[in-house]
């Protein structure tokens, strides 16, 4: 990450720094943009950067909103198996367009996909 802010975004009339990063050396149209003040990082395709800036504050809504979500799950359940499995579960779910398999998991199981 760049030791200087790359700019500012306004979210609730404040303002805070923004960092980008390149995620893949290979792959450098794909971007991890991170606002610390907010603990909001994500990836993004470099030449749609314009767009997220323009609706940032429906996305940080949007993105706070399922933090707040999750935060509100306290259950936790649990269940063995092989590492094969785990791995196809993880492929399935990045396939499916989920960045954790908890989710992923938790949404088939209660009919949500």
């Amino acid at each position: 990450m760049t030791k200087k802010p790359l700019g500012y975004v306004k979210y609730n009339n404040r303002y805070y720094e923004y960092f980008i990063q390149d995620l893949d050396k290979n792959d450098p149209d794909i971007i991890e943009i991170s606002i610390p003040g907010l603990k909001f990082s994500t990836s993004y395709v470099r030449e749609d950067l314009a767009l997220f800036l323009d609706d940032v504050e429906n996305i940080l809504d949007m993105h706070l909103d399922i933090v707040k979500e999750e935060k509100s799950k306290s259950s936790v359940f649990r269940f063995r198996l092989t590492e094969s499995e785990k791995s196809e579960i993880e492929r399935r779910a990045k396939a499916s367009g989920y960045n954790n398999s908890s989710a992923f998991v938790r949404d088939l199981a209660l009919a949500k996909t």
